[in-house]
């Protein structure tokens, strides 16, 4: 579950969580925030936005996967300060997916999309926008598969012979298999 970023006047999903940096010894993580659903195991969904070249938290939800979680008050987690919350301890790379969805990764912000926007920030202010073409992303080759590829390359629990993967995969394939029939360690 993609964080919320309102930027150029329109809210995306971000592959991206600017709230982690700053939880630490100094700034623990409140008790309001734990792991409510597997879709959200950090336990918030935060919407940012960018405006006048900083990056800026508006707004905490419970992780939950409830249609409308509820609100976690920012004081919460920033004691003595007014939203919206300039984002200063944040150095790092925003991405933002744009576009067809090219390959799936079940875990994390893994996916591929057929194009990002990449914002760069440095304690807090952006530094460099890039737009991203992915269609030719290293990782759309056979080299990591998902299940859709698994499935188009597996004929009735064999390799399908019009379509041949390399040796390096085949060997992925047969241990993804024995792993699926309970059969890890043979």
């Amino acid at each position: 579950m993609g964080e919320r970023l309102i930027y150029q006047g329109k809210t995306y999903s971000m592959f991206n969580t600017p709230l982690d940096q700053y939880f630490s010894e100094e700034h623990p993580k409140p008790d309001i925030i734990k792991f409510s659903c597997t879709a959200n195991w950090r336990g918030y969904l935060g919407t940012w936005k960018i405006e006048d070249g900083f990056l800026y938290l508006t707004a905490l939800q419970e992780g939950s996967c409830a249609r409308n979680p509820p609100s976690i008050p920012l004081s919460v987690v920033f004691k003595n300060q007014q939203p919206p919350i300039k984002a200063t301890w944040y150095t790092g790379e925003i991405r933002i997916p744009k576009g067809e969805l090219l390959r799936y990764v079940h875990m994390g912000f893994a996916s591929i999309y057929e194009k990002e926007t990449r914002i760069h920030i440095r304690q807090g202010k952006v530094i460099q926008e890039e737009e991203i073409d992915n269609s030719n992303h290293p990782d759309l080759k056979n080299k990591f598969l998902g299940l859709d590829e698994l499935k188009k390359m597996t004929k009735h629990g064999g390799i399908d012979p019009d379509n041949q993967p390399e040796p390096e995969v085949l060997q992925m394939i047969e241990e993804a298999k024995k792993q699926l029939e309970g059969k890890i360690n043979e």
